[in-house]
């Protein structure tokens, strides 16, 4: 979003097919990840407690981090390709939401994605779909620039952000309960 609101569709766009690459490489450990959490139930658990400890993390994070004027630099389309892998290599919330996602499928539809042509079709749906959605994101950005940009040196909007870690984090808690 926020290449999109200070440089240019285009680099926006380089961004996304760079920040879709990790949802293929999460996507597998995902799937490894949750073939083992299957057979241990204890480590699911865990890695649901690890996530509520990254969300309170960035929900700190944001509470206390200043507003601040970002002009970004032009950056070329390699370098915003890079940009967007590195981010997304970077996120912590994606590997636990593809483990939580794959999982999920098995407890709540009683199906499994065992074989090779299920696991494969699982893994080029979270990279295809990421693209697709921050394609997507992108032309919303653009149709929206001169809103979005009041919005993100509004002084609360890291307090906001705050708040939706904070919420995502206690959900995961009540979840657990």
């Amino acid at each position: 979003m926020e290449t999109g609101l200070r440089q240019n569709k285009t680099a926006a766009v380089m961004v996304a097919a760079g920040g879709s690459i990790p949802e293929f490489i999460y996507s597998i450990l995902a799937i490894t990840i949750g073939i083992t959490l299957q057979q241990t139930p204890a480590f699911f658990l865990a890695f649901k407690w690890i996530t509520i400890a990254l969300l309170t993390v960035l929900s700190v994070y944001y509470f206390f981090k200043k507003i601040t004027e970002n002009k970004q630099p032009e950056i070329s389309r390699k370098g915003s390709f890079l940009k967007g892998f590195i981010l997304g290599l970077l996120n912590p919330q994606l590997l636990p939401f593809w483990l939580v996602v794959y999982t999920s499928f098995f407890t709540s539809t009683g199906l499994s994605i065992v074989s090779f042509q299920e696991q494969l079709a699982f893994i080029l749906g979270t990279g295809i779909g990421a693209f697709g959605l921050h394609v997507c994101l992108i032309y919303l950005v653009q149709a929206n620039r001169q809103r979005l940009e009041k919005w993100v040196v509004f002084p609360y909007f890291n307090r906001f952000l705050s708040a939706f870690f904070l919420l995502l984090a206690i959900l995961q808690i009540v979840s657990l309960c």
